[in-house]
């Protein structure tokens, strides 16, 4: 019995490099999963429906009880797959890695204290509760899909559907819808009406029924744009930042952009935010 199903949503098709990422898992003998890069075969642009179909293909059919998101872009070794594999198997229903933005300028994960522990600071216990989790390397148990279609009620009282019954085309359940909705936050200041991504999205629906979010702080990987970033680029970008506003702040507004890093890695961003 394979232990988890690596599921990868697309459209256009698979960057070449998580394609190579996924066989050096096969070379490292991590086999005990079952690659399935697109569901039915076939690409979606909506993406809200793609993931939901895959979600709802891998709980009604799968054969294992854990499955992961790789997003097309992905950069991973198979060490940061088996961490999440691991976790999955030590109980953790919803768990995942960590990685920037394409633009390399902010996290895709959203943590509950506003800033992102390091892996020093989570040794002892580097699985972490978060408020968002980018689906990009997700695990989610088949439990907690199966609880999220029985249980979730929407906010005005609608029940969980499943969606094109009839036709079998793209039927699912909507596990991931993008929209607006309020957000309470531990001060109450924070509070607000905001856009939620579809897996942002998936994270208010777990939490919904009683499950919790977490990363695995180990788990950091590469984002594949123009360029390949990492969670090494968001701690390069925010430092910059941080000189930056410290040398206007000493000089005035008045100051010049020095040329170099900081210029170049403003130009080369590419502005994406997934």
């Amino acid at each position: 019995m394979i232990d988890f199903v690596l599921m990868t949503p697309i459209y256009h098709g698979v960057d070449g490099i998580t394609c190579w990422c996924v066989e050096k898992a096969h070379h490292a003998r991590l086999n005990n999963f079952l690659w399935v890069p697109g569901c039915e075969g076939k690409g979606d642009a909506l993406i809200c429906r793609n993931r939901s179909v895959s979600a709802t293909t891998f709980m009604e059919c799968g054969e294992a009880n854990h499955m992961i998101f790789l997003d097309s872009d992905i950069v991973f070794t198979p060490e940061d797959l088996k961490m999440i594999s691991d976790d999955m198997q030590a109980g953790y229903d919803i768990v995942g890695g960590l990685y920037p933005t394409r633009s390399g300028t902010d996290w895709t994960t959203y943590f509950w204290e506003m800033q992102a522990p390091t892996a020093e600071m989570c040794e002892d216990n580097p699985v972490q509760e978060v408020q968002f989790l980018a689906t990009g390397f997700m695990g989610i148990s088949k439990y907690a899909l199966q609880k999220i279609a029985k249980d979730y009620v929407y906010p005005d009282g609608r029940k969980f559907p499943i969606l094109h019954p009839k036709t079998g085309v793209a039927r699912s359940y909507p596990f991931f819808e993008a929209g607006w909705t309020h957000i309470d936050t531990p001060d109450a200041d924070g509070s607000e009406d905001i856009w939620l991504s579809e897996d942002y999205d998936f994270c208010e629906k777990a939490r919904a029924v009683g499950f919790k979010i977490y990363a695995d702080m180990r788990v950091q990987l590469g984002h594949q744009g123009t360029r390949i970033v990492t969670t090494h680029t968001v701690e390069m970008y925010r430092a910059l930042q941080e000189k930056r506003a410290e040398d206007v702040k000493q000089k005035g507004d008045s100051i010049k952009r020095e040329e170099g890093a900081y210029t170049d890695f403003v130009a080369d961003s590419t502005g994406d935010t997934e």
